[in-house]
Parts: structure tokens; C-alpha cells; sequence
């Protein structure tokens, strides 16, 4: 703070001010001194004020923190899981285990680019509901090597710490479809869960009223349920190891 210093004498004399008015040199014990004091005046704390909005907005402006490191979630079967693929076959109208169905002429083509640059993706969703359902992840399987649409699947990858298991005991179940890409023909095929009775084609009546056909149920489970293991599998063969194999049929409605 800077203060000003102002000397008194007395008798005074000269003329004194107070604002615009003049007074005589005599005033008695009257003495008038001009303050320069301004009466415009600023709120304090405005800077402080200034500094919580800024990081109010920021705060609102970035992303939060989001978790995204993966884990192999393994099965629990040492030999994995056998998937099986039913290519619908036009001449026969069946379905049946033979990539001939989708095309190919195998062994000729086995070695080509068409077969080799072929392959089966997994897309593993939130909901069985087709209409409402996210894409959390997937997953590509070569086909080379095999001679039957049969591949392993002992692995998949998932959050480490996801927030379900975070904040509960529940454990996380993904539905699965497939599809193939095919290299030959440029079509994709896409595979649901039909049962191994179903042989032909489907109506749309019995696609619409038979939801356990869209996907394939997986749990992932909870590995503060599973002494720390991570682990996933079918629904129903978690933890008893009686499944060793899924069957996907491709989806053809008539």
C-alpha cells in the first residue's frame, strides 16, 4: 500500500479546497486537505474467480481417463475350443463342413491367394438384440492350414481391469457371430448359432422367434472369481469343461 504525507502548519494561510469549492485563508482550526481518493473501484478476487472457470472448463472439455490395456483371456480347456463352420450348400440346399460350399476346390486351391487371403472374423457384441446391440471387439482367424472350415479357438482378448469386474462380482457375457470373408468370390458369408438340426434354410418366422439362434453366448469371467485366472468359454461349459466345440451356421434365410 502506498500512503502520501501531508505536512500541517498553523496559522494557515492561503486558500484551501475541498472539491470545487474555495474557502478563505482564515478558517479558525478549519484546515482542508484535497485526498486523492478514487471512488471507480474493482471487485477483488476477480482473478481467482477467472482461474476456477478456466479449470472448470477444461475439466469439462477432456476426455476422462480411460483404461484400455488388454489381456489374453484363455480357455479353460488346455486344447481350446473347436469352432466349426456350415457352409450352405445350393445344390443340396444342406448345410454342410466344406469350404467347397463357399467355393473352393480344394486341394488345387489350397495354396492360391484366393484361399490364403481368405479368413473368419468373430465379432463378439454387448446384446443378444441385433437392433441395440455395441461391438466391443473381435477377432481374425487364418484359415491356412486347414482343409475343413474347423479352426482352434483358445484365446481371446479382452479389458484387464474392466469396470464390471472392478465395480462387482458379476462376469461379463459377449455374444458371438461370425463371418467369412471369401477371397474367391468376394462374398461374406455370415454365421449364427442354429442348432445342428437345423439342416436347410430358415424361415424368417423362425429366425425372428428363436433368439438363442443369433449369437453365441461366451462368458468371460471374473477373475475375482476364478482365483485371479483369466478365462472365457461358452455360457453353459465354463468351469465344468464339458464343451470342447461350437458350431456356427451360416445364416441363410429363405
Amino acid at each position: 500500500m502506498i500512503f502520501s504525507r501531508y505536512r500541517i502548519t498553523l496559522p494557515y494561510s492561503g486558500v484551501g479546497t475541498t472539491g470545487s469549492t474555495s474557502t478563505s485563508a482564515f478558517t479558525q482550526t478549519s484546515k482542508y486537505i484535497t485526498l486523492p481518493i478514487n471512488l471507480q473501484f474493482t471487485p477483488v478476487g476477480v482473478g481467482e474467480g477467472v482461474d476456477r472457470l478456466v479449470n472448470q472448463e477444461v475439466y469439462k472439455s477432456v476426455n476422462p481417463t480411460y483404461d484400455g490395456e488388454q489381456i489374453k483371456y484363455k480357455s479353460p480347456n488346455t486344447q481350446g475350443y473347436d469352432l466349426t463352420f456350415r457352409f450352405y450348400n445350393e445344390m443340396t440346399n444342406t448345410f454342410v463342413n466344406d469350404y467347397a460350399a463357399a467355393g473352393f476346390d480344394l486341394p488345387t486351391d489350397y495354396g492360391k491367394n484366393n484361399f490364403r487371403n481368405s479368413y473368419f472374423r468373430l465379432y463378439f457384441y454387448d446384446t443378444n438384440e441385433p437392433q441395440n446391440r455395441n461391438l466391443l471387439f473381435f477377432e481374425e482367424v487364418d484359415i491356412f492350414g486347414t482343409i475343413t472350415p474347423s479352426v482352434n479357438l483358445s484365446k481371446i482378448y479382452w479389458l484387464r481391469n474392466d469396470e464390471l469386474f472392478k465395480t462387482t462380482n458379476q462376469n461379463r457375457t459377449v455374444y458371438m457371430i461370425g463371418r467369412f470373408f471369401n477371397a474367391k468370390t468376394g462374398k461374406i458369408h455370415e454365421f449364427i448359432n442354429t442348432p445342428l438340426s437345423v439342416t436347410s434354410p430358415v424361415t424368417i418366422s423362425q429366425f425372428s422367434n428363436n433368439s438363442s439362434w443369433w449369437t453365441s453366448p461366451l462368458l468371460i469371467v471374473n477373475p475375482k472369481n476364478n482365483n485371479g485366472e483369466y478365462q472365457f468359454g461358452p455360457v453353459s461349459g465354463v468351469g465344468a469343461n464339458t464343451i470342447s466345440s461350437i458350431t456356427l451356421t451360416e445364416q441363410i434365410i429363405q
